[in-house]
């Protein structure tokens, strides 16, 4: 199977990953309704740690802990570590469809943040090409009165932080 056409190894790893992060989602939900959220939070990372550090390892040898841009990267974490934090804390408030479906709203601040971040001049085109689902989602409903735009700037800061870097 040499010719095989990418997609058929390319969906399924979609797939997969989707079900990863959806288990993810909601088994925080169920977490923090009894424990502390940065004791979730914490587990999360450590077990993501622990899961992912043999394989990097093992592909990146001695290199592993090397970057060339330590203060983007310590910037990009602490981005995706205040995304975390404010999704899980938001997900004691809303249900997990609506919290999931807010979080499609990610890419419009990605495209927002490009020009000031990165002195990029995204078009009304590039933005319907990134974000249909964004778009469709935010002018369908609004955005939900009781979200939080903190979580969007976190993610989207590390989006572009790692575009950065690239």
């Amino acid at each position: 199977m040499p010719n095989a056409h990418p997609l058929r190894r390319a969906l399924p790893l979609f797939l997969l990953a989707g079900l990863c992060l959806s288990s993810l989602d909601a088994t925080a939900k169920y977490l923090v309704r009894d424990h502390a959220l940065f004791l979730v939070v914490w587990a999360r990372y450590a077990g993501q740690m622990l899961v992912v550090t043999p394989f990097a390892w093992q592909r990146a040898c001695s290199g592993f802990w090397r970057t060339r841009h330590p203060v983007l990267q310590l910037l990009r974490s602490a981005f995706l570590l205040g995304a975390t934090i404010c999704f899980f804390g938001g997900l004691r408030y809303l249900p997990l469809a609506e919290g999931s479906a807010i979080t499609f709203l990610a890419p419009i601040f990605v495209i927002l943040l490009s020009g000031p971040l990165l002195g990029e001049r995204p078009s009304l085109r590039a933005g319907s090409r990134r974000s249909p689902d964004s778009s469709a989602f935010s002018s369908w409903c609004g955005l939900d009165r009781r979200s939080s735009i903190l979580p969007h700037c976190c993610s989207s800061s590390r989006h572009s932080a790692t575009r950065s870097i690239s």
